[in-house]
């Protein structure tokens, strides 16, 4: 027995240090992770903060003539600007680090400045090419917005692309330029609105820089807010947001909100208020999966009699794209709140 006794203790202090053995791991590759992502953020933050920095922005088109604000940035100070015409722009404070001057140019020809840095005693020449089509380009996604359930609740969001052309230092900013992110591909936002920057950093060239605002507008279809505040004495009735009195027939359309594919496999609880005034056998929402198909059903009451709250739980299937919450003809029904569960 006392052999038996020990050779389970042994098994068991085994199995602890491989747990311990295994949270170790996990805790290093997390932190891991996260040293990597910040210090990509402060590598970008540096460069943009170190190095020059000559860019333009496009100020308007007159046929092929292009009106441009060049700016040009150097911490250590600027002294003086020769624009391609020739003509020398002397700055006086030797402190100043930072200088813009507007002129025009003309698509498919270059331009060369030569800028004098304070410390130095060769000029430095930047080629600006002229392009009605230059490179950045933002492509923000047009499409009117669905509040999307993800594994961790609702979330407004909207896809933003950007095309660098041939650029390989290329970086964006969501927050008025105070941070910079270096571009890996399309980026999600989730605010309301804003407004996104895009630059490219090149050696000896003065590049395009570029701005430009996002808003989220909500779909008409899409789902009534008060179904995702994460309060339960607001309800939303399809699209709208009202308590059950004050809407009527007619008024309520089907409403829709979209299923991330991290909420695929999580179990949602939807509170919903039922009216008997409605005299429909059932409240429902219905399901679709990434084809458009409808795939389920979601019974959430019985509205033939009674009046009354309740709550579902249902675990959201594999490749679900979207739900719609069916208030046709059902004006008094509606929902209080839909939550992740798990």
């Amino acid at each position: 027995m006392k052999k038996i006794a020990k050779r389970k203790i042994f098994v068991i202090m085994i199995i602890l240090l491989m747990l311990l053995g295994l949270t170790s791991i996990f805790y290093v590759e997390k932190k891991e992770i996260y040293k990597n992502i910040n210090n990509e953020k402060k590598e970008a933050n540096e460069l943009l903060s170190s190095e020059i920095e000559t860019t333009y922005v496009v100020n308007s088109i007159e046929g092929e003539t292009i009106n441009v604000t060049i700016t040009i940035k150097n911490n250590n100070g600027i002294q003086s600007i020769i624009a391609p015409d020739g003509n020398e722009i002397i700055i006086k404070d030797e402190n100043k680090t930072k200088f813009a001057m507007d002129y025009d140019v003309i698509s498919g020809q270059n331009y060369k400045f030569k800028l004098k840095y304070k410390g130095e005693e060769e000029l430095k020449e930047y080629i600006l090419n002229a392009d009605l089509n230059a490179k950045p380009i933002i492509n923000i996604e047009t499409s009117k917005n669905y509040p999307t359930l993800t594994a961790d609740g609702f979330v407004l969001q909207k896809n933003i692309s950007i095309d660098y052309g041939d650029g390989i230092n290329n970086y964006y900013s969501i927050d008025d330029g105070i941070t910079w992110n270096k571009y890996k591909g399309p980026i999600t936002v989730t605010e309301r609105k804003g407004k996104i920057i895009a630059k490219t950093i090149q050696e000896n060239e003065i590049t395009k820089f570029i701005s430009q605002e996002w808003q989220m507008d909500l779909a008409s279809d899409a789902i009534g807010s008060n179904a995702y505040d994460g309060k339960n004495d607001t309800i939303a009735k399809g699209n709208r947001d009202d308590i059950p009195e004050n809407v009527t027939a007619g008024k309520v359309s089907n409403a829709r909100f979209n299923v991330d594919n991290s909420a695929w496999g999580k179990t949602i609880s939807i509170y919903s208020y039922l009216s008997a005034s409605d005299r429909y056998n059932n409240y429902e929402m219905y399901v679709y999966d990434l084809s458009g198909t409808k795939i389920d059903t979601i019974i959430l009451g019985d509205c033939r009699f009674n009046s009354y709250s309740k709550v579902v739980k249902y675990t959201i299937p594999q490749n679900v794209a979207y739900i719609i919450n069916n208030n046709y003809n059902m004006s008094s029904c509606g929902i209080w709140e839909i939550s992740i569960s798990n």
